[in-house]
């Protein structure tokens, strides 16, 4: 184990210790701002940093440890189990990993991960690129945007002159349409959407499938190409060859793939209902949509006679104003509902909630446990297996299991907490998500203006 510092100076300090804990005193630890700024590309640039100053009995009681060197802005990301940071000073924005800051841009977009690396979209002097494994790719082109990862190859849309079309592996495709664009992955080939004399098409594998009036983004569902398209007063999903539910009055554009099952909603008359694999289902209520997995088979929502009920393994539960799609919570059915103008949580059949004048419906399941959100005179309580840990918060969220701990973000009182294991270090005026990198918590926080990194310590106990 080791504590890792980083900063915009790329400076790294590591130290082994034999046995930690989080519960003992922190260790010391050096790492002054150097004078120059050694870059990732191995340039140097004069850079003088921002000093936080840190209050510190907080530093010493905090479960956390915090850079003293602070960043205008700072967005956490996790490539190939990495902590990858894009951050922002003196009016650029870096990609900070491993300790070692990247070139400076005028933006950053995009962050994705290709073969355990970062690859981004970065803008520069007006001109729009792709950054990957210190390469600039599509310098060529006036510009690039909307790049996808194809049999670990990018497939990127480029712009020259008054063309779009699209790059894969290095060639170009689609030049000979009117504009060529969103480019995808359909059993590792190239899939895209190409326009002329304003009909629509796409093209997969070097083969056009239309014209119609519109197509969707096409899309990979059991290694077969998918899209929504619309012809004349029709609507209807393109699936295996086939244009499947032009039957219909109307089909929506939103599909998916359900236990390896082509699902999509429809409309006929004033039934509107789901097609699951090629047969209809809830067309018996007056509405049936939102079909999902549970506990390996299906379950929906659908409505008859103005009440919700939850449809699982072929039985209608409920009877509700409204209900929400239900998960399996310790083995229990649970989900979200409005009964009488109040929204409630269902657990196993039993309504839960009731004390409070209202319940968060975005209830979540944390090591097997019911997480919820009670809310009473305005304020927030968190429940969790049925205790309430935490009370009077004007707003509670980003919820993370570490290790069978629960840790959240807090607001109460102008202040941001960082709730963990219930234990609270206050005082940050904002907090970003919490993310978990080799079981432990890393978050950006802003402190006096200043976004900083921050990570639970490594302490010897």
């Amino acid at each position: 184990m080791v504590i890792l510092l980083v900063s915009p100076c790329c400076v790294k300090w590591e130290k082994p210790y034999a046995r930690h804990s989080r519960s003992a005193e922190i260790h010391d630890a050096y790492g002054a701002p150097q004078d120059t700024l050694v870059c990732s590309a191995g340039a140097t640039q004069p850079y003088t940093p921002t000093t936080l100053a840190i209050d510190p009995e907080w530093f010493k009681t905090s479960l956390f440890y915090e850079r003293e060197t602070a960043y205008d802005s700072i967005d956490v990301s996790v490539i190939g189990g990495k902590e990858v940071y894009t951050v922002s000073f003196h009016g650029k924005k870096y990609l900070l990993v491993n300790g070692s800051l990247g070139d400076g841009y005028d933006n950053i977009q995009g962050l994705r991960e290709l073969s355990s690396n970062p690859v981004f979209l970065a803008s520069q002097g007006g001109k729009q690129f792709i950054v990957y494994d210190g390469g600039r790719i599509g310098l060529e082109y006036d510009s690039v945007d909307s790049y996808q990862i194809i049999n670990g190859s990018l497939a990127y849309v480029a712009r020259r002159n008054s063309k779009t079309f699209i790059v894969y592996s290095g060639k170009e495709y689609g030049a000979e349409y009117d504009r060529a664009d969103s480019p995808n992955s359909v059993a590792q080939k190239l899939a895209y959407k190409a326009y002329r004399s304003g009909r629509q098409y796409i093209v997969y594998d070097g083969r056009e499938i239309g014209p119609y009036d519109y197509v969707s983004i096409p899309m990979e569902i059991n290694k077969s190409l998918a899209f929504y398209a619309m012809a004349g007063n029709r609507s209807f999903i393109y699936y295996k060859s086939q244009e499947l539910g032009r039957k219909y009055d109307k089909v929506d554009e939103a599909f998916s793939e359900i236990i390896g099952g082509l699902v999509y909603g429809a409309k006929a008359g004033n039934k509107t209902f789901i097609v699951y694999s090629g047969k209809e289902v809830g067309r018996e209520y007056d509405y049936a949509a939102s079909l999902t997995a549970v506990n390996g088979t299906v379950a929906y929502i659908a409505s008859k006679d103005g009440k919700y009920y939850v449809v699982y393994d072929g039985n209608a539960i409920g009877g509700y104003d409204r209900v929400s799609l239900p998960r399996i919570v310790a083995g229990k059915l649970a989900y979200a509902a409005v009964k009488e103008g109040k929204n409630i949580i269902v657990f196993d059949g039993r309504e839960i909630g009731a004390e409070y004048d209202s319940v968060d419906a975005s209830f979540d399941s944390v090591d097997d446990k019911l997480l919820y959100k009670g809310i009473k005179d305005g304020k927030y309580s968190v429940v969790y297996g049925g205790a309430v840990i935490g009370t009077g918060y004007s707003s509670a969220d980003s919820f993370v299991d570490v290790s069978g701990s629960l840790a959240y973000i807090a607001r109460k009182n102008n202040s941001t907490s960082v709730i963990y294991d219930g234990q609270e270090d206050s005082g940050f005026e904002r907090v970003d998500s919490l993310h978990l990198v080799n079981g432990k918590l890393v978050f950006a926080a802003q402190r006096s203006g200043k976004w900083n990194i921050v990570r639970e310590k490594v302490v010897q106990r």
